[in-house]
């Protein structure tokens, strides 16, 4: 699950150049980082999945405004 999380979030990600991805604030996934780690130190795997969506979904839609502009085709 993770491994496919991060190859869509990184598909759009590498086709920034440097100056665009250093523009990205992808802080926005850090509330879903800390829900994945805490579901993950109780060993609750629906509410790791549901952190594990927040934190593609934060991610996706921090690149979007940039994308549109322009950046990644």
């Amino acid at each position: 699950m993770c491994k496919n999380a991060l190859a869509r979030v990184a598909k759009l990600y590498v086709e920034f150049s440097t100056a665009e991805a250093e523009m990205l604030d992808l802080s926005v996934q850090e509330e879903s980082n800390e829900r994945m780690h805490d579901a993950g130190g109780v060993n609750d795997p629906v509410a790791f999945l549901v952190a594990l969506k927040g934190w593609t979904r934060a991610g996706l839609e921090a690149m979007e405004p940039l994308r549109i502009r322009g950046g990644a085709a």
